[in-house]
C-alpha cells in the first residue's frame, strides 16, 4: 500500500469518526441541561443548504430574559411557524421541543 492510499484511507476513517461523534457529542451535552420553558417571540426562520437537496432549518426565538436562542428543527416544525409568533418555548440546551402559540 503507497503512502497516498495510506493517507486517503485515513483521512476518510477521520471524516467518518467526526461524522459519527458530533451528534452523540451534542446528544450527551443536551442531556445533562435542565429542560426549559419560558414565553418568547419568533424572531426569525433561516435555512442554510449544507449540499444537493440537503438544507438545515433554525428557528431564531427571544426569551423573556431577552437573550436570543437559535434551535435546530425538523422541515415540519420549521413549516408550522411565522416570524412574529408569540408563546411557550420548550427547549434543552441546543435541542428544540415544542413551540405552543398563544393567540392575542
Amino acid at each position: 500500500m503507497d503512502i497516498i492510499t495510506l493517507f486517503g484511507l485515513i483521512f476518510i476513517g477521520g471524516i467518518l469518526l467526526l461524522i459519527i461523534t458530533i451528534p452523540i457529542v451534542e446528544y450527551n451535552k443536551n442531556e445533562k441541561q435542565p429542560v426549559i420553558t419560558t414565553d418568547a417571540v419568533l424572531l426569525t426562520k433561516s435555512t442554510q443548504q449544507l449540499g444537493r437537496g440537503f438544507s438545515s432549518y433554525h428557528l431564531t426565538f427571544e426569551i423573556t430574559s431577552k437573550e436570543r436562542i437559535s434551535l435546530k428543527v425538523d422541515h415540519q416544525k420549521y413549516a408550522l411557524f411565522i416570524e412574529g409568533d408569540k408563546g411557550t418555548l420548550t427547549y434543552q440546551g441546543s435541542r428544540f421541543i415544542t413551540f405552543e402559540r398563544v393567540v392575542d
